[in-house]
């Protein structure tokens, strides 16, 4: 049994061991917030259960039926499930953190923007799951069944995949540079991996790229494709929802010098964990581009962001902020994070950027710094 702080809600864990059917009514009448930390569900039949978030702390589900079970945002810190039958589940961000999950079956699971933090998914069937967004770091994947999972968009630092399974895998728009295991996989089929992760991950194995079927060719020539000093990174628009006309201006002059842009209004979907989401971007983007103004510095994840850029930057050696002022307002404010960027960088001027050849003087800058600073092909 796993170990926790405290003991589960005995009301609540009275409504669900009368079943599957009665838990979910309750759920539909009362709308509770669930508490089952610590709680003895294993080999139970949970088929279906309404588990969303429901505090899971330290519950112990070996051996138990999932199938169907709806596990969106519930916090699995420190459970137990090893054997879980989940086929079906849906688990969209979940956090699965200490979670030991060895030879669980998630098989066609919805798995997508979950949480995988220090835990064990070893030997575990995560075929067909959806993986889009996922957050990996130090995540035990050993042996796992991977054929047909979407690995789209996420975070790898310290995703252990050593001798997984992959047969029509897809690893879309990610970075598998801080991926592990990658030269032990089992390839059963052709798997698909796309450009962008090709370039994102700065050369890949050969045995890698043989095995999910690149045609020699391209793998004899790919060194060379990856060696040369071509621009591919991406920008992330940090900024607050007020300076949204100069957010757009600046959005569609960068695409339009070919600089692949993404900005919070088109990605930030309804629901989505503010925080999360923007560890995310700063994680899976080369750049940030954070907007300074009034407005910014007064919202309450600027500081965040900044924090969590300059951890990034000393963790990879190289430079991912690039802050931009529309005002003077990061020069007159006493936040302490604003200090630091006074000190240590350079500041985009657009204070006057609704004027064209002001702006364009301040782009034109701007694209030279980000360009210095690029990421080459063929980096690791």
């Amino acid at each position: 049994m796993a170990s926790t702080l405290r003991v589960s809600n005995p009301e609540h864990v009275a409504v669900l061991t009368s079943g599957v059917k009665a838990w979910n009514e309750w759920r539909r009448q009362t709308n509770p917030q669930p508490d089952l930390a610590g709680a003895d569900l294993e080999d139970l039949n949970l088929a279906g259960v309404d588990f969303c978030g429901t505090d899971l702390r330290g519950a112990s589900m070996r051996r138990a039926n999932l199938s169907g079970a709806n596990l969106t945002y519930a916090v699995l810190t420190g459970s137990l499930l090893t054997h879980a039958y989940a086929h079906g589940a849906r688990a969209d961000n979940a956090a699965f953190i200490g979670t030991l999950a060895a030879n669980a079956d998630f098989q066609g699971a919805s798995m997508r923007s979950a949480r995988f933090v220090d835990c064990s998914f070893a030997r575990a069937s995560l075929k067909n799951v959806d993986l889009t967004k996922a957050w990996f770091e130090n995540a035990d994947l050993r042996h796992a069944n991977l054929q047909g999972a979407v690995l789209r968009q996420i975070v790898g630092d310290g995703l252990d995949i050593t001798d997984a399974k992959i047969e029509a895998t897809i690893f879309a728009d990610t970075s598998l540079r801080r991926t592990i295991g990658l030269r032990s996989l089992r390839h059963v089929g052709p798997s698909s991996v796309g450009m962008e992760t090709f370039f994102l991950s700065g050369g890949l194995p050969d045995v890698f790229l043989r095995g999910v079927g690149m045609p020699d060719d391209f793998i004899t020539y790919a060194a060379s494709l990856s060696g040369k000093a071509i621009d591919f990174y991406s920008c992330f628009i940090s900024y607050s929802s007020g300076d949204d006309a100069f957010a757009t201006r600046l959005y569609d002059s960068l695409q339009g010098r070919h600089i692949r842009t993404w900005f919070a209004p088109e990605d930030m979907k309804t629901g989505d964990r503010m925080r999360d989401t923007i560890d995310r971007s700063i994680r899976l983007h080369d750049k940030l581009l954070l907007v300074l103004s009034e407005r910014s510095i007064a919202s309450h994840w600027v500081e965040h962001e900044v924090e969590s850029a300059l951890e990034r930057e000393r963790e990879e050696e190289r430079e991912l902020l690039f802050p931009v002022r529309i005002d003077d307002s990061v020069f007159q404010t006493e936040e302490g994070w604003a200090g630091l960027i006074r000190r240590t960088r350079h500041i985009g001027d657009f204070r006057f950027w609704k004027d064209h050849d002001h702006f364009e003087t301040a782009f034109d800058r701007l694209v030279r710094d980000l360009r210095k600073n690029a990421v080459v092909m063929g980096d690791t």
